[in-house]
C-alpha cells in the first residue's frame, strides 16, 4: 500500500457525503449542459444563426394552404423522366386535399422542400447512379437541412428511368437506394413500391417504379402505359400516406442534438 492508495476504511458518514456530493454535481452539470444545448440549438434555429429560410416556396401559389403538400423533384435528359414525373404528379393530384409542385432539381428550393409534407425524387440512370443534377439538389437542400433536422418525419419516395445494356434495369436499384439512403439520413418515412401496385410488373422495383427506355441491346424505346400506371399509383400512394400523417409531428422521437452547436458553426465557417 503506497501513499497514493485509498484508505482501507472510510466512515459511513463520509461515504454518504461523498456520494451525495457526486450526485448533486452530476445533477447540476446535467441541467447546465442540457440548458446550454437547448439554448444554443434554439438560437441556431433562430434568425441569428440559422441560414435556412422559412416559407411556403412555390406552394404559396395554392389557395388552400391547409392541404397536404407534395413536392416532385426530378431531372431529365431526353424527356422520359419528365413523362414519368407527370404520371407521378397525376397520381398525387388524384388524392383529395393535396397540393402538388413539380420542379426540375435545379429549380427546387429549400423553401419548397421545407413546406412539403412529402418529397418524391426522380432520376434518369447515370452509370448505376442518380443524375448529377439531382445529386446537386440533394447536397444543396437535403444535406443542409440534415444539419438542423428540417426533414424529420416527412414522407419520401423515388422513381427512375433508364435503359442500359442487358436486361437488368441499368442499375436502377442502386440509384434508387442511393436517393432513399439520403432520405433515410434525414429521418424521412420511406414509401416502397409493392408488387400489388398496378403496373409494377412492367416498372418493377421494390423501392420505386423504374421505366425501361432501352431494350436488351440498348435500342431506345418509349415508356409504356403500364409503366406510367405504376408511376401514377406510386404518386397516389405517397400522397395518401402524407395526408394520413400530416400534423402528427410526435410520431418520431426527438431529443438528441447532433451535430452540436459548435460543429454547426464550423460548417458555416464561423
Amino acid at each position: 500500500m503506497n501513499d497514493n492508495s485509498f484508505p482501507k476504511t472510510i466512515s459511513k458518514t463520509e461515504t454518504i457525503e461523498v456520494e451525495d456530493n457526486r450526485r448533486d454535481f452530476i445533477k447540476k452539470t446535467a441541467i447546465a449542459t442540457t440548458g446550454l444545448a437547448i439554448t444554443a440549438h434554439t438560437s441556431f434555429y433562430g434568425m441569428e444563426l440559422d441560414p435556412i429560410p422559412e416559407g411556403l416556396g412555390a406552394f404559396e401559389n395554392f389557395k388552400n394552404k391547409e392541404n397536404t403538400n407534395v413536392l416532385i423533384v426530378y431531372t431529365t435528359d431526353f424527356g422520359s423522366t419528365r413523362t414519368m414525373s407527370e404520371a407521378v404528379e397525376r397520381g398525387a393530384k388524384s388524392v383529395e386535399g393535396v397540393n402538388v409542385v413539380r420542379k426540375m432539381a435545379k429549380d427546387a428550393t429549400m423553401e419548397d422542400s421545407i413546406a412539403a409534407n412529402a418529397i418524391i425524387a426522380g432520376t434518369p440512370m447515370k452509370h448505376r447512379n442518380m443524375h448529377s443534377r439531382l445529386k446537386e439538389y440533394v447536397e444543396r437542400v437535403w444535406e443542409q437541412g440534415w444539419l438542423v433536422d428540417r426533414f424529420v418525419g416527412k414522407v419520401g419516395g423515388v422513381f427512375s428511368v433508364g435503359g442500359g445494356h442487358g436486361n437488368n434495369g441499368a442499375g436502377c436499384e442502386l440509384a434508387q437506394l442511393g436517393i432513399l439512403a439520403a432520405m433515410a439520413a434525414n429521418g424521412m418515412i420511406l414509401i416502397s413500391h409493392p408488387k400489388t401496385t398496378p403496373g409494377a410488373d412492367y416498372a418493377g422495383s421494390h423501392w420505386g417504379p423504374n421505366g425501361r427506355t432501352g431494350g436488351i441491346k440498348m435500342k431506345p424505346q418509349k415508356l409504356t402505359e403500364e409503366m406510367l400506371l405504376a408511376g401514377f399509383h406510386h404518386g397516389a400512394n405517397i400522397a395518401r400516406v402524407a395526408s394520413a400523417l400530416k400534423g402528427k409531428n410526435d410520431l418520431l422521437a426527438k431529443g438528441n442534438i447532433s451535430p452540436s452547436p459548435e460543429v454547426l458553426k464550423m460548417f458555416r465557417g464561423e
